[in-house]
């Protein structure tokens, strides 16, 4: 049950033994969008830090001291440094939005048969991805949201009620037509309409 279940993309095992890390870039922060959009279990985002997995030696290092502090970006990450996966942007927006959609189902269900989806959590929030490595999606998806413009909070937030990234707007049919390149994602909520 939801109740008793802990999710994670990857913990400190799963990470040096060829499963999804930092290093996959876009595709590790979908697999972390997904599953902090899900209503399902306890989340657990990883922090760790830089490591090769190129030899079991590499695999087996230890952590760096604490006083050398997070890498600029997961993409930046070095041997030695470390990571903190939690403080990534797209991460922490995600924190947010499952803290947001709290108690909401999850509806308005599309995809296109691979590597895209869409989603509602009924009227709080949508979630559209692409993990296509190289197709480009366009569809209309129904959101679920009142008609209005919203910050793709993957992007931006709401700032003096204005957008500091991408404006998606959504029609009076509650539908938004959008354009995802591949590897990319679109994370709308309720709090984040631009009025």
């Amino acid at each position: 049950p939801s109740d008793k279940a802990v999710v994670f993309i990857e913990n400190h095992d799963s990470q040096r033994n060829g499963g999804l890390w930092y290093r996959d870039g876009a595709l590790y922060r979908l697999a972390n969008i997904w599953m902090l959009a899900q209503p399902y279990g306890y989340p657990s985002v990883m922090s760790s830090f830089g490591f090769d997995r190129s030899s079991q030696s590499s695999r087996d290092a230890g952590p760096p001291p604490a006083a050398l502090g997070c890498a600029s970006s997961i993409d930046a990450a070095k041997v030695g440094e470390w990571v903190c996966e939690h403080r990534d942007a797209s991460i922490g927006s995600m924190v947010a939005f499952r803290r947001v959609a709290a108690g909401a189902p999850v509806a308005n269900w599309w995809d296109n048969g691979t590597n895209a989806i869409g989603f509602s959590r009924g009227a709080k929030g949508f979630v559209a991805i692409n993990a296509e490595s190289a197709i480009t999606i366009q569809h209309t998806f129904a959101t679920g949201l009142p008609a209005g413009s919203y910050c793709n909070i993957l992007t931006g937030k709401l700032i003096a009620n204005a957008c500091s990234g991408q404006s998606v707007t959504v029609d009076s049919f509650g539908a938004a037509a959008l354009t995802l390149a591949p590897r990319t994602a679109v994370v709308l909520q309720h709090d984040q309409l631009v009025r």
